[in-house]
């Protein structure tokens, strides 16, 4: 026996018996005419509707049925409700949910707690008589809901299968047409409980400091407003009113000091300053003044050379330039511009310059510019030992922190990094003394070559003696011969073996492969690149087990694709004894990349993995296959933001050119492209300028010194291909902010010292507060790691966790301070141990030698040249330079006040798949922030539901993680964050709370709750510390008094100690959690 159930029926059919009933009309629309045998969906209020009136009561007794109804859709006999509404709702919840039951499942793991339960119970009948058992029939499902709102859906089938999906299908009927979840089957909340719990998420960040840095403060600041405001002032006002002009540089401070002449340079204090009213020409070959030569000289000069190159000839191994020596040096005496093109191999980099040399005999003094230092040292040494001689004698090379230029007085060649050339230039903007300039690798459009183009076509104006060879090895030479006006081209052809090239449907039919992901990302219009390392693995296989001998050389993007591939190519090898897979990255050791110049015994096969380096920089000599991912990584500036951005990008037809000639160059190769003869024909001719992709701000700033009176964008105008507008004024607009120009575009005093250091502007200013605020060692080694992104240790791309574990017993909250402490203990043991002890300490942890001795040089030259800028008095003491080097606190704070970068972590909903609150790291602007995972704040967001701030500078945006990725971090108080970023400080009172203030920074969106009593303070301490930045960087130490320079000094001393146990007690309260008035070490 069935029991009664109310059925909800087709709509013109309740229409016609309920129509006369106004009130039921409106109860139909709430329930939106469910459909199905005993579904009750009503809520209480529906049903009391219905009891208390009789006509509706009486209509749904006509309704009542002990049979059951199906409707088609839901597998049933009735056809008359095919055409009504909701027939057609049902159907389309059908197509969209094919599985209900499933969506509704699915549902459920999306929202923050259960929403629903399921429960069935079989309908029992007794049959007549008493020994027949009970017979079970139908089954009923019902689905119990508690979100959106309690309800219920219960239906009856046959089965139980059935039976739930024809109550789930009515479920997501009801959610769906009631807008509580869309057409993927996820959840809709409401916005208004969305935006209320997004309100309430963030907890405001509330600070204090103690009563005795308050009282600290105090008194420092009635002295700063007694004696040592009106000073600051006065400088400020001088400076405005002088005349500044950019740092000339008269000479390199990477040459060694014996190159000079105590004439060449006047002391003035102990610190070597360039003598303006007398300035020494500085030789651009031999780096320093000489005096010309005598003809007799001259002439003993040329017979000594003319008899090394009788030498020379007799000993050279032919390449095929040397064919072409005479039309070379008649094209470069007929013009004063000339462009060689050279492919690879030919010997344009050594041979052309020797033609010169042997042609224009001791009238010959030239330099060759590299993009690279190793290029560099090493064409100077082979040119060298092929003439007989050793470098410094005919030829020489200058490179950063190593120099060795060729002797006086005729007949040089001095090779050198583009840098260099750069810095000669600005000296002396013709280059008097120089006879030729030769600019090598000129294809690869770096900045500083771009740059040096530039300023070689104004030097030709100014220096008609001079000539210019620009030597490329591709045939991109119209961007050349434009630019030098129709300039002469002398063509050399290579010494490689030809090449046979494969596309993708090539290597499909020759190898009978399938390489489908591969087809697709070729016809992805306008799209980036995407390697399917399991195809790559997969034609490397093909290759290895069809072809000959021969090195397979493999061209990757980056560091994950290389990686990836060599993990699918040792599942395939395993530990084979025949095959050496070889990654090649600067992220591995020295000595594993070098195992790839080595040429494996018979029988085993070397694959190489590698980026683009491989394509012009390093040479496997025994490569004989190439495959060709077609992409690689470069940087790109993001639109909008004018920050650097990582991206993988298709490669030029000139890079494709290159990579498959590194098959050619023992015997006849074989070159295998991912991509088709289609796509090959839409890359882009050559690669992007350097200058057109990266931001500009170290750039625009040496236009300055090139050119103070230009305006930027006119300058750069005249480049090969000038950047962007937008680019331009982004990095202008950088500088304006930091204080290096003025919004004319004039170099202000700040402006003046950076361009005197060899360090992006910001770290420049960095590392002058550094100088200021007595940290100044430990800041240099620092700033450096940060410019350079040099990497300490062995094998990093493996070892992170390790790395990291290695990190946090130096430091435990900034990576900064751990690059320091290390640089620091590193140069302890040199100094204790020498360097066969040091080599004990490097194993321990897995560091570089070779990395840490080059950081160790590089800073030592910051630091060298920051006391010839003329920030700091006479003779200085060591001590006070580095008295506050130990404070890490202090040290974040003075690189956050160079970089004013932060990140902050803040809460929000979640509303993507299961919603929940998480916790992310945002820039000031907004930006999503990642921090990679070898640094001791990896994980930060997970560790606290307090807000945390870092410092950081640099980074690039990553396409695939659509975040900025940061490597090196540092927690900061919020108390750091108020002193040390740029910006003026908001004080705002809270509602209905006199005793707190907000004090906020606006630039950074940061706003911190602090006593009322204490806000003042801050604030005080924040206009003390940057006057006195402000006042060390103005200042005119020709024209001071010896008692001023004491009082401020004693002023400073007292400020940055005030400051820096401020910073340590918040240190310990917010970061660590510790009691603030525990004793703090007092500053020696």
């Amino acid at each position: 026996m069935f029991r009664k159930t109310f059925l909800v029926c087709k709509s013109q059919f309740w229409k016609k018996h309920l129509l006369p009933n106004v009130l039921c009309n409106k109860t139909l629309v709430r329930t939106h005419n469910y459909i199905g045998l005993t579904s009750r969906i009503y809520n209480t209020s529906d049903l009391q509707h219905f009891k208390s009136n009789e006509r509706i009561c009486s209509h749904l007794n006509c309704l009542c049925t002990k049979h059951r109804y199906y409707s088609n859709i839901l597998s049933g006999d009735v056809t008359e409700l095919q055409k009504s509404q909701c027939e057609r709702e049902l159907k389309k919840i059908v197509e969209l949910f094919p599985q209900p039951r499933v969506t509704l499942n699915e549902l459920t793991t999306k929202t923050p707690q259960k929403i629903f339960e399921v429960h069935y119970r079989q309908i029992s009948s007794a049959p007549k008589g008493r020994r027949k058992a009970a017979v079970n029939n139908d089954w009923i499902c019902t689905y119990s809901f508690i979100w959106p709102e309690k309800m219920k859906f219960e239906c009856t089938a046959i089965s139980k299968r059935q039976a739930a999906e024809k109550a789930a299908i009515q479920a997501l009927h009801w959610l769906y047409y009631n807008k509580r979840i869309d057409s993927k089957g996820s959840p809709i909340y409401d916005e208004v409980v969305l935006n209320e719990l997004r309100t309430k998420l963030n907890e405001s960040i509330e600070v204090s400091i103690s009563d005795s840095s308050v009282e600290r403060i105090e008194r420092i600041w009635k002295d700063y407003e007694e004696s040592i405001k009106d000073v600051y002032e006065a400088t400020f006002k001088n400076a405005k009113h002088s005349v500044v002009t950019p740092a000339v540089l008269t000479r390199d401070s990477t040459i060694d000091e014996d190159d000079f002449s105590e004439d060449d340079l006047r002391t003035r204090g102990g610190i070597e300053v360039a003598d303006m009213s007398e300035k020494v020409q500085i030789h651009p070959v031999y780096g320093k003044s000489i005096t010309p030569p005598s003809e007799s000289t001259l002439a003993r000069r040329e017979r000594t050379l003319r008899q090394k190159f009788e030498e020379y000839e007799e000993m050279l191994t032919p390449l095929p330039i040397d064919g072409y020596a005479n039309q070379i040096t008649a094209a470069i005496e007929k013009s004063q511009v000339t462009v060689i093109v050279g492919a690879p191999g030919c010997g344009k980099s050594t041979r052309a310059p020797a033609a010169v040399l042997k042609h224009w005999g001791a009238g010959t003094t030239a330099i060759v510019s590299e993009p690279r230092r190793v290029a560099a040292i090493g064409l100077a040494e082979r040119v060298a030992s092929e003439l007989g001689e050793n470098v410094g004698e005919s030829i020489g090379y200058h490179v950063r922190l190593d120099t060795k230029p060729p002797r006086p007085p005729g007949g040089s060649i001095l090779y050198c990094t583009s840098g260099v050339l750069l810095k000669r230039l600005h000296a002396n903007p013709g280059l008097e003394g120089c006879s030729h300039v030769f600019i090598d690798e000129a294809h690869e459009r770096d900045v500083n070559t771009d740059l040096t183009l530039l300023l070689l076509k104004r030097a030709v104006k100014i220096n008609p003696h001079l000539k210019v060879i620009i030597m490329s090895a591709t045939l991109d030479t119209e961007v050349f011969t434009r630019y030098f006006d129709s300039c002469p081209v002398v063509d050399v052809p290579g010494r490689t073996f030809p090449v046979e090239v494969f596309h993708l449907e090539d290597i499909q039919k020759k190898f009978g492969l399938k390489l489908q992901n591969s087809f697709e990302n070729c016809k992805k219009e306008e799209g980036k690149p995407m390697v399917n390392c399991q195809e790559v693995a997969e034609v490397i296989r093909s290759v290895d087990k069809t072809q000959g001998d021969g090195a397979i050389l493999v061209f990757l993007p980056g560091w994950a694709e290389i990686k990836l591939t060599k993990q699918i190519l040792d599942g395939y090898y395993g530990q084979s004894s025949t095959h050496m897979i070889l990654p090649v990255h600067s992220r591995l050791s020295t000595t594993d990349q070098t195992k790839m110049f080595a040429k494996p015994p018979p029988g085993i096969r070397k694959v190489v993995l590698a980026t683009n380096i491989a394509e012009t920089s390093i040479t496997i000599p025994d490569v004989v296959y190439v495959v060709d991912s077609g992409a690689h990584k470069e940087n790109r500036i993001r639109e909008g933001t004018g920050t650097e951005s990582l991206e993988t990008v298709w490669v030029s037809r000139a890079s494709a050119k290159q990579r498959s000639g590194r098959a050619g160059r023992v015997q006849s190769g074989y070159c295998y492209r991912l991509y088709t003869k289609e796509k090959e024909a839409e890359l882009a001719l050559h690669t992007m300028p350097e200058i057109l992709r990266i931001p500009l701000e170290q750039t625009v700033l040496d236009c300055k010194t090139y050119a103070p009176d230009d305006k930027v964008e006119d300058f750069l105008s005249q480049l090969p291909e000038p950047p962007s507008k937008k680019a331009i004024q982004y990095a202008v607009r950088d500088l304006v902010d930091l204080g290096a120009l003025t919004p004319s575009e004039h170099v202000t005093r700040l402006g003046s010292l950076l361009s005197s250091l060899s360090l992006h502007p910001r770290l420049g200013c960095s590392l002058l507060h550094a100088a200021v605020a007595g940290c100044l060692v430990a800041a240099a080694n620092i700033l450096t790691h940060c410019a350079e992104n040099v990497e300490l240790f062995r094998n990093a791309a493996d070892r992170r966790e390790e790395i990291r574990e290695i990190k946090s017993k130096f430091n435990q909250t900034s990576d900064h301070a751990v690059l320091h402490n290390i640089q620091d203990e590193f140069e302890y043991k040199v100094m204790e141990n020498g360097w066969r002890g040091v080599d004990e300490w490097c194993d321990k942890y897995g560091l570089r030698k070779d990395r840490l001795k080059y950081v160790q040089s590089l800073s030592n030259l910051h630091l060298e040249q920051l006391l010839k800028s003329g920030v700091v008095g006479p003779n200085p003491d060591p001590n006070e330079l580095s008295r506050f080097s130990y404070v890490d606190e202090m040290l974040v704070g003075i690189i956050l006040s160079g970089t004013n970068s932060l990140l902050t972590t803040k809460k929000h909903v979640r509303t993507k798949g299961k919603l929940k609150t998480t916790v992310s790291l945002c820039t000031s602007k907004g930006d999503h922030a990642h921090i990679s995972s070898d640094s001791v704040n990896y994980g930060i967001t997970k560790r606290t539901n307090k807000p945390q701030l870092l410092a950081y500078f640099g980074g690039y945006h990553s396409v695939e993680r659509r975040a900025l990725v940061v490597h090196k971090t540092s927690l900061v108080t919020p108390h750091t964050a108020l002193l040390f970023c740029k910006g003026d400080l908001k004080k705002e009172l809270v509602n209905n709370k006199e005793d707190v203030t907000v004090v906020s920074l606006p630039r950074h969106q940061l706003q911190v709750h602090v006593p009322t009593s204490q806000a003042d303070h801050i604030v005080k301490a924040k206009e003390m510390l940057w006057a006195t930045f402000q006042y060390y960087i103005d200042r005119d130490l020709g024209n001071i008094e010896y008692e001023e320079t004491v009082n401020v000094s004693r002023f400073k001393v007292r400020l940055i100690k005030a400051i820096g146990r401020l910073l340590i007690e918040a240190h310990r309260e917010y970061i660590e959690g510790k009691n603030r008035e525990e004793s703090i070490e007092e500053f020696s």
